[in-house]
Parts: structure tokens; C-alpha cells; sequence
């Protein structure tokens, strides 16, 4: 049975590791190593008490010196991994019971698994807020589309806990240690453009949970001044479609929520000229109505 290597990065998350462990120890396929990258913790030693308790030599606990980012963290994972395999679980998630044997079974049938990359389907769940939970994304991406297409054109999801690629794959792409956000999206679009494969999982076998209040990460979000930088470095992985999507949805949505609507139209207009910047705003006008 090959090794798989599963990679944890965590911070300040121990209410969420007892699950996440016992997700893992559940699984079907038991031939793994979970791998806890602790990006210095204030609350440290409760996990290492947990992981003593717990006596599970399959699980390695390393913790950085200083605070670092996820994005190291899960370098470091990588760095120290042992298996053929590497899954990605965040320190807020839990994965189904099958997820690692169903995901290994269908790598191994693509028709190139050493260079395949799987994501797939999850279920999104709201804390304390039932009736917000759901299934995502609607479709996985079609084989002739690209990735920033799928993911800001046509709103799919390529969420990290659900990864499964070879390790050799993964280390070769590996993760832009300066990025505090948009950590998943850096990862995909150069995987695409290492020419790797791409594969969705349609069983729905993680479970994304949002928590509540400042616990939640993905309720952090990020200032429009990175989301500017980020769209500069990265707008060369992405087609003419896909980057206008980013500009008029995901920085718009990011300008908004951050109260910098001024300055966001004044990166446009200055980056781009008084005709980019009317057909931005007339597509933010659409993005607002169809959210409404």
C-alpha cells in the first residue's frame, strides 16, 4: 500500500484539531501520515498534550519558530513528508471516511497519474447557521477550460482540503511562501500552467466548515492593495476572460468589504484606461444584481 501524506497547516485551531484527527484516524484507507505544521501557536502545548494523549505514531507534529504563514507551513509539509501521495487538509475541515481510498483509486486510473491533480466536491457548512450549509462547486472544470475561467468566469471552487496529487507533483509546484491569501488560487494556476492534469471528484468527501466570528479564516479576507499585487504577478496565468472576472468580481467583492470602492476604481481607470473602467463598473452592476 503506497504512503500518503497528509498536510496540516495549523494556527491557533485546537477547538477544530480533536475532529480533524479523528477524521483522519476514520479513514478507510489506513496507510497514512498526518503531518501537523504548527506556524507558532499560542496555543501549542494543548495540541502537543493532545497528541500524546492520542499516541498515534502516524502523526508528526513540527512547529515553526516564529509566525510564518500558511503557505510555509504547508512547505515545510511537504518538505517533510514520506509519502508517495499528498492530500491537504485544513485545520478547520474533516474529510468522509472514504476520502483518501476513493481519491487514490481514481488517480491511479487517470490515464497519467503522475502528473494528475485531483479536487473535488465538498460540503460547506455554516457554524450555527444550518440552513446557509451546501454542496459546492455546482460542476468541476470542463477539460478544455482553464482554470481561471472555471474559477472566476463560471464561480467553481478548487478548495485546498480536497487536493490529491503525487507528491513529487506537489513539491514541484509548491506554494508562494510570501502569499498570506489567495494561497489556493497561486497553487492552481501554476500547477495549469506546468502542464498538469486536473480531475474532479464528484463525491462530495470533505467538509468545508466556516466558522463563526474571528475564528473563521476565510471571513479574514484581505486589502484591495494585495488583491492589486496579486492580480499583477498573476494575471499571466490567466486568459483575457478570466482576469476581467477577477477585476470585476473577486476585487470588487474584496473592495467592498474592505471600504475602498474610491480607491479601486482609481486603480482601474489609472491601470487601465476610461473604456476598461466603464465596462468594470457595468459589470459590477450585474455581478450586484444577480447577488441581490
Amino acid at each position: 500500500m503506497a504512503l500518503i501524506s497528509i498536510i496540516v497547516p495549523y494556527f491557533n485551531r485546537f477547538s477544530c484539531l480533536p475532529e480533524l484527527i479523528k477524521s483522519v484516524q476514520n479513514q478507510t484507507y489506513s496507510n497514512w501520515e498526518l503531518i501537523i505544521v504548527d506556524d507558532c501557536s499560542n496555543d501549542s502545548l494543548q495540541v502537543q498534550q493532545l497528541l500524546k494523549t492520542l499516541n498515534d505514531s502516524r502523526i508528526r507534529y513540527f512547529r515553526h519558530a516564529t509566525n510564518l504563514n500558511g503557505a510555509q507551513a504547508r512547505n515545510t509539509g511537504l518538505k517533510e513528508c514520506n509519502g508517495e501521495y499528498v492530500a491537504f487538509l485544513d485545520s478547520d475541515d474533516t474529510w468522509h471516511e472514504q476520502k483518501l481510498s476513493v481519491q487514490l483509486q481514481q488517480l491511479l486510473a487517470t490515464s497519467n497519474p503522475q502528473n494528475s491533480f485531483l479536487y473535488g466536491a465538498l460540503q460547506k457548512i455554516y457554524s450555527g447557521k444550518k440552513d446557509r450549509d451546501c454542496l459546492l462547486p455546482e460542476r468541476g472544470k470542463k477539460p478544455t477550460e482553464s482554470v481561471s475561467d472555471y474559477l472566476f468566469v463560471y464561480k467553481g471552487l478548487m478548495q485546498t482540503s480536497t487536493f490529491f496529487l503525487p507528491a513529487t507533483l506537489a513539491k514541484r509546484i509548491a506554494f508562494n511562501p510570501n502569499l498570506k491569501r489567495h494561497q489556493d488560487y497561486d497553487f492552481v494556476l501554476r500547477a495549469e500552467h506546468l502542464g498538469v492534469e486536473f480531475y474532479f471528484t464528484e463525491q462530495p468527501l470533505c467538509s468545508w466548515i466556516c466558522l463563526a466570528g474571528e475564528e473563521n479564516v476565510s471571513k479574514k479576507g484581505c486589502k484591495l492593495a494585495f488583491a492589486i499585487e496579486w492580480f499583477k504577478e498573476y494575471q499571466q496565468y490567466m486568459t483575457s476572460t478570466g482576469r476581467d472576472a477577477y477585476l470585476s468580481k473577486q476585487m470588487f467583492y474584496i473592495a467592498v468589504k474592505s471600504n475602498q470602492l474610491i480607491d479601486y476604481y482609481r486603480f482601474l481607470g489609472r491601470e487601465f484606461g476610461v473604456v476598461k473602467l466603464v465596462k468594470v463598473v457595468l459589470a459590477n452592476i450585474q455581478f450586484v444584481v444577480k447577488k441581490g
